[in-house]
């Protein structure tokens, strides 16, 4: 094989990837879901739905239940809040910093 063969495969292998890409992100930021699923749909107050994007919200508003749990090498774990931002963190900080191994 020649270097100009070699060179125009790559150049059109790359442009292949680049329309394939483009496709689907396209595909993926336009579609819409079915209305009548929000029937079923039991979100959190907090939450606004935004097609393509993902919405974010403060950590104070997510419900109790949604932490992260530490996990230690022994298999010894505990729940923490999922982020510093959380207005649970100082007091759990504190608490975990505290305590004696």
């Amino acid at each position: 094989m020649s270097l100009r063969t070699i060179s125009i495969a790559v150049v059109f292998i790359i442009t292949a990837l680049l329309v394939s890409v483009s496709e689907a992100r396209f595909k993926r930021q336009t579609y819409q879901y079915d209305p009548y699923l929000m029937s079923f749909a039991h979100p959190h107050p907090g939450t606004k739905v935004q097609q393509g994007y993902l919405a974010r919200y403060a950590p104070q508003d997510w419900p109790k239940w949604y932490s992260r749990n530490m996990m230690k090498w022994t298999g010894e774990s505990r729940f923490s809040p999922y982020d510093k931002t959380d207005a649970r963190y100082p007091n759990w900080h504190n608490e975990f910093a505290n305590r004696r191994v």
